[in-house]
């Protein structure tokens, strides 16, 4: 369900309930706007902080993203010459896949609400493949 989507029946909840007022039989319209503003603005709120906690998730996956691109190069720079080859397409599948991921944290940041929800599906299939990736790679190695 989109964010605007949930906003408005939160916004029209508190709506029902204000007009719904056993207390006082009759709810006025300022009543009523003051309920709708006081739902939105908290809705507004915790999307708020929840964009904030998921542009921290992604900023520390991203920082996480080239600790592990450093290593597994770490790891390819310390193959002998012959597993070097063996394994150069793999590594630069991994490279492109970090790329790749790098540029839709980066896209991110700039998105429009609605882009935002596609390049969070694309971030976590993306980073999901590259882990796939990065561990076959170390496994493959340590056999080696």
């Amino acid at each position: 369900m989109k964010i605007s989507t949930k906003i408005l029946i939160v916004a029209l909840s508190f709506g029902l309930l204000a007009c719904n007022n056993t207390e006082n039989k009759e709810t006025s319209t300022e009543e009523v706007k003051k309920e709708f503003k006081e739902a939105a603005d908290a809705t507004e709120d915790l999307l708020d902080q929840k964009f904030v906690d998921l542009k921290q998730r992604y900023e520390e996956m991203s920082e996480n993203l080239a600790e592990n691109m450093e290593e597994v190069g770490e790891k390819y720079d310390n193959l002998s010459d012959d597993l070097k080859k063996k394994y150069k397409n793999q590594l630069d599948k991994i490279n492109d896949e970090g790329d790749q991921l790098e540029q839709k944290l980066e896209a991110f940041d700039e998105a429009t609400e609605e882009q935002q929800e596609k390049l969070k599906a694309d971030i976590e299939k993306l980073r999901k493949a590259l882990d796939k990736s990065i561990d076959t790679f170390e496994k493959e190695i340590k056999e080696e």
